[in-house]
């Protein structure tokens, strides 16, 4: 069994005050419950954390206004991120993000505009593009049809041809949510009559009302069929021909040349804005990639650790001090890696918090369960005591191990200690981790690998 020596300050604490309870219970040849509770209410009061009860905020889904700070901020904060990276793994090779970024600062002094042709199957992008590039006379002013809109896409125009279905609904909503300028246009208006046309232009508005304004809402003919035509001659005679329709974009060319004259600009802002958000997204998930390297040796020291302690401390009940001293520091040791810096008081209180989220959720009994059964069933020599506890103990250091970087990988980048967990955020990564996890193949593969640690001598 190798020897693993404890200089952090929490592990060596909650080692203590959970051995020390331990052992003083064993002298005292006196049954367990008074000490247990004595111990955990000491502990209780010195690590006990404060919850933080947040409630989630509604936010309206009509976008706001991209001005130019916004956009000088999301670059500014892309190329943090970007330096991070550079920074943390300078091998890594990161050309091409410096290269986009650089190309994004360039693009806000650009003059021409990129319009999306969006929707459906059979809707009439294709004819609508065709019409809109002849019509149009600005260079400056390119029509794409698409099967769905580029980030690059200054303005969408989303083609329907009759009610918007709920998946039509659901992306011109999000669309609106980044940034993006949206007309819908509800083509092909000749097939409806002047009241069923209103009809549906108002269902339209109805259910768009808290996303797109009701003058970016409207009604063409892109590509009218032919109709047959009969005359009646003055001999009697009639005579039947067809004749070709003419488009009506009527209100749709008023509408985009309102919005190019008097919002250009803003177009211009809110797709650089895009554009930085979604490289920086880019950046910080190569970022994280790094991190994720650095902090799995991290987690797997822990784990291995809590087993021992676990598996060593003669109080079974006690386990649980031990295990959130070394889950305290390993958030000390992961915080460090992730720009999210922990006092050592707000990592142990942090630690308890995680460990009284998985009492509470079942966890720790579900795991135990799980564990009992995989030995029984793999024919391995089964104790009922101390190997399960030091498993267990390893398994849920991992998973809260796993959830803390789950959790700091969707943080902002910061410096700054003293930053609060959400505790509803990190529970429900916590929930996420244990779910993945308690899948047979991984949870079996966990235990027989924790059995074959030379670092662990799990025997009575």
């Amino acid at each position: 069994m190798a020897i693993i020596k404890f200089r952090k300050p929490i592990l060596i604490l909650g080692m203590g005050l959970s051995l020390g309870l331990g052992f003083w219970d064993i002298l005292q040849h006196s049954p367990l419950g008074n000490y247990t509770v004595l111990g955990a209410m000491a502990v209780g009061s010195i690590f006990w954390s404060l919850r933080q009860n947040s409630q989630a905020k509604l936010v309206s889904r009509m976008t706001s206004i991209i001005d130019q700070k916004a956009v000088i901020e999301a670059i500014a904060k892309t190329e943090k991120t970007i330096n991070y990276v550079e920074k943390e793994a300078p091998e890594q090779e990161i050309g091409n993000l410096k290269e986009e970024i650089n190309i994004i600062k360039k693009s806000l002094e650009r003059e021409n505009l990129a319009i999306a042709i969006i929707g459906n199957k059979r809707v009439g992008k294709s004819s609508l593009t065709e019409i809109l590039a002849k019509q149009n006379q600005d260079k400056n002013i390119s029509y794409f049809d698409r099967q769905e809109a580029y980030s690059t896409d200054d303005l969408v125009i989303f083609l329907v041809n009759g009610d918007l279905t709920a998946s039509e609904a659901q992306i011109i909503g999000k669309s609106r949510d980044f940034q993006q300028r949206v007309v819908v246009t509800l083509n092909k208006q000749e097939q409806y009559n002047r009241e069923e046309r209103s009809e549906i232009l108002q269902k339209i508005r109805t259910s768009l009302k808290e996303i797109i304004g009701q003058e970016d809402i409207m009604s063409i003919s892109a590509a009218p069929k032919a109709i047959k035509v009969k005359k009646h001659l003055l001999d009697g005679t009639i005579v039947e021909k067809i004749e070709e329709q003419k488009p009506d974009l009527t209100q749709l060319n008023n509408r985009l040349t309102d919005i190019i004259k008097n919002e250009k600009q803003q177009l211009i802002l809110a797709t650089t804005w895009r554009q930085a958000k979604l490289l920086e997204k880019q950046a910080k998930n190569s970022l994280n990639k790094i991190r994720n390297n650095r902090s799995q040796p991290i987690i797997e020291q822990y784990q291995w650790i809590a087993a021992t302690a676990a598996f060593a401390n003669p109080v079974s009940a006690l386990d649980l001090l031990a295990t959130a001293a070394i889950n305290g520091q390993m958030l000390v040791d992961l915080g460090e890696i992730y720009q999210q810096k922990m006092t050592m008081d707000q990592a142990q209180n942090a630690a308890v918090t995680i460990g009284k989220v998985m009492v509470k959720l079942g966890l720790v009994e579900i795991s135990s369960h799980a564990i009992s059964g995989i030995l029984k069933s793999n024919a391995i020599t089964y104790i009922a005591g101390g190997i399960v506890q030091g498993i267990s103990a390893a398994y849920l250091t991992r998973i809260a191990g796993l959830s803390v970087i789950a959790y700091y990988e969707e943080q902002e980048i910061s410096n700054n200690t003293g930053a609060k967990l959400n505790l509803d955020k990190l529970t429900d990564k916590i929930k996420a981790i244990f779910t993945e996890n308690q899948k047979a193949n991984l949870l079996q593969n966990f235990v027989i690998q924790t059995l074959n640690n030379k670092q662990l001598k799990l025997t009575n």
